[in-house]
């Protein structure tokens, strides 16, 4: 189970956070590359998230992010209940 937490421009550079691009998952692994498990190569895969067609980045429940994930999820959560 996940949450959409923003749009990829506002995905905090922390590794574990989740990348979405509508239809399949990858982990963000640091240094601006995402592993994920792609049907057309058949295995899974490590490239830059600049490569692909994430949309968006989420979190994962089960899982403990650090305060700065938490930080970057409040922050969206003010800016969008001021709109």
């Amino acid at each position: 189970v996940y949450t959409e937490q923003g749009g990829i421009d506002t995905m905090p550079e922390v590794v574990g956070i989740g990348l979405f691009d509508g239809s399949q998952h990858g982990i963000y692994v640091g240094n601006g590359e995402v592993v994920y498990s792609s049907e057309s190569v058949g295995y899974v895969t490590k490239e830059p998230v600049s490569n692909g067609s994430w949309t968006s980045w989420c979190t994962y429940d089960g899982v403990t992010y650090p305060q700065e994930v938490e930080d970057a999820i409040e922050s969206l959560s003010g800016e969008s209940s001021s709109e």
